[in-house]
């Protein structure tokens, strides 16, 4: 009898008002220090967007992805939080799945796509398309693209498990535009423009 009225009692136990808050997901937070909004969800995976235009997730195995809007750079970031790829480290490269320093990539154009690919050699690889396509792979499973023709982003969990989407105009993460994403060889950049007036 005491089995069935112990997971009673634990219920009650909470007040009510913190059991619904529980129930409540996905929670919203600002942090006014960084400027940022904060999406949590249930899995304690997190979105991040920011007023100066940067954004980013952590999903719930620890993996994610930071976009700084000052520097236009992307990164992204494995389980450990090693950084996997750093679309602004000098000669490509991403921190390499032990932590250690950049390892180069081995780059190709890939004329049937139309797509720039860079294969790290550790199951980690990223690609900026003609189209204003832009996505990557990290060795765990887990990634993202953006679709340059819809102006989508869908980023997913070492499972497969969709853990992020927002498109163009539709005030989701990221919704400052998507990346242009035009690559000048002179300086060896990618320059994004996102027809608002800004860029970087």
């Amino acid at each position: 009898m005491f089995a069935v009225l112990a997971p009673l009692a634990s219920v009650l136990a909470i007040p009510a008002a913190a059991q619904e808050a529980q129930e409540e997901w996905p929670q919203y937070s600002r942090d006014d220090a960084s400027g940022c909004d904060v999406t949590t969800y249930e899995d304690g995976a997190q979105d991040l967007s920011c007023d100066d235009g940067s954004y980013g997730a952590v999903w719930a195995d620890g993996s994610g992805y930071r976009y700084d809007a000052a520097s236009g750079c992307q990164t992204d970031f494995g389980t450990a939080g090693e950084i996997v790829y750093d679309s602004c480290a000098e000669g490509g490269g991403d921190g390499g799945d032990d932590g250690g320093g950049g390892g180069e990539s081995d780059q190709v154009y890939d004329e049937a796509t139309g797509c720039w690919i860079n294969d790290y050699g550790d199951g980690n690889s990223d690609q900026n398309c003609d189209d204003g396509s832009w996505g990557g792979n990290s060795g765990d499973g887990s990634g993202y693209w953006f679709d340059g023709a819809s102006g989508c982003y869908n980023a997913w969990d070492s499972s497969g498990a969709t853990v992020d989407e927002w498109c163009e105009g539709d005030g989701g993460d990221g919704g400052d535009g998507g990346d242009g994403g035009a690559y000048d060889e002179a300086t060896g950049c990618w320059i994004n423009d996102y027809g608002d007036g800004g860029g970087d």
